[in-house]
């Protein structure tokens, strides 16, 4: 286990953007680290337009679940590690409008886990269709623990207030 450093987000424009799922999200720490379990984020380049004024496009890929690792002792607003389940988005997109509605008929593709640090965006390959939270959570946290070399579980820190 290498390192992890603070994700450059200028290199990564299509990773889905901290803070930016739709729904309250979660807060978990472990170690050196905290994270926030979220869903249906946005593109890194899609939250900066926004946050510029500049209208909404459509995503190339939806974001179902995203978690965004930080790291505690670097002080950094950026994460060193996210992980999302990604579904390829055909419905509108110009690049990929001619390809159909996709395998499901849903316009999206089938759901495939990511993992992007620094150094790599790694795809990890097909989930189960209609991963739930819960089991994005836990999947999740597997890959977290090991790419940080936790040896503790996650406490979920989330205020009352807040939780899903």
């Amino acid at each position: 286990m290498t390192k992890l450093e603070p994700i450059d987000l200028s290199s990564n424009p299509t990773m889905p953007a901290p803070w930016s799922g739709d729904l309250p999200g979660e807060t978990w720490i472990a170690g050196d680290y905290y994270a926030i379990f979220a869903q249906n984020c946005v593109w890194v380049i899609y939250g900066l337009e926004e946050m510029a004024g500049k209208p909404m496009r459509v995503q190339g890929f939806h974001f179902v679940h995203c978690l965004h690792v930080f790291s505690r002792s670097l002080h950094s607003l950026r994460p060193v590690l996210c992980l999302s389940v990604e579904r390829a988005n055909y419905r509108g997109h110009p690049l990929v409008k001619d390809i159909g509605m996709g395998p499901g008929g849903d316009g999206l593709g089938p759901e495939v886990l990511e993992i992007y640090t620094n150094s790599i965006r790694r795809n990890m390959g097909e989930l189960p269709p209609n991963i739930t939270r819960e089991a994005a959570r836990k999947r999740f946290f597997e890959l977290w623990k090991s790419e940080c070399n936790l040896s503790e579980e996650p406490s979920d820190v989330t205020p009352p207030n807040q939780a899903t």
